[in-house]
């Protein structure tokens, strides 16, 4: 077996040349198969290049380790793709390339589009020491003492700390954000990256409480806090 590692589009109503390597289209001629976050996504994916009937399997946060294996096992060369930007990167793809290397199995990488990435750079803050720390815990009271340690760390390391929520959270989650931090530390909120309703504001706590906050429900958003 010999697994490629595929970009996807962050927002997949775009043309995907503009974002996606021109040696995608080879190499997903080239396929057997695709392994996905979830089918219609990849289907949306595949049909850009007239191979939306591709033998598909599905590995998400609900498959079972132990039938993970199994999907190093299937013939010929497969891609594996996440529902949006970079397989790996915030996805459970990670485990089937760890599990790959034990294996001796073949992986190449592809670059495409990451959400994080792309938000670190236009947020201008530290990118020589940053975290990513996925989803912040859902309890309200919970999440604010998470808020606050994440604003000691960077304020101790000098560091971009990271973090992505269910878009229909993220109204709350700002408010908290702007309750919780400091008049001085600074943050910066990125939305819809890559379309062409993207916002990407950047501001100290005490800006953002002095202004309108921007309606960023259901839309996603990736949240970096930085203090020095």
């Amino acid at each position: 077996m010999k697994l490629y590692l595929l970009p996807n589009l962050l927002d997949d109503t775009l043309e995907h040349t503009a974002f996606l390597p021109p040696t995608i289209k080879e190499i997903v001629e080239s396929l057997d198969g695709v392994i996905c976050e979830s089918e219609k996504p990849a289907r949306r994916f595949l049909g850009r290049f007239k191979r939306a009937q591709l033998p598909l399997k599905v590995l998400n946060e609900h498959t079972p380790k132990a039938e993970i294996p199994a999907l190093l096992e299937l013939p010929g060369t497969w891609g594996l793709v996440a529902d949006a930007g970079l397989p790996c990167i915030a996805d459970p793809g990670s485990e089937l390339v760890r599990l790959a290397h034990k294996k001796n199995v073949e992986v190449v990488a592809l670059v495409g589009p990451s959400s994080l990435v792309m938000a670190l750079m236009l947020s201008g803050f530290s990118g020589q020491r940053f975290t990513f720390h996925g989803y912040l815990t859902r309890e309200k009271p919970d999440r604010k003492v998470q808020i606050r340690q994440l604003e000691q760390k960077s304020k101790k390391e000098a560091s971009s700390e990271l973090f992505i929520e269910a878009p229909y959270r993220n109204q709350e989650v700002l408010q908290d954000l702007i309750s919780e931090l400091q008049p001085s530390t600074q943050l910066a909120v990125a939305c819809d990256l890559t379309s062409p309703t993207q916002e990407v504001h950047v501001k100290t706590i005490k800006e953002w409480r002095a202004e309108p906050l921007p309606n960023i429900n259901k839309r996603p958003t990736v949240f970096i806090l930085y203090s020095v």
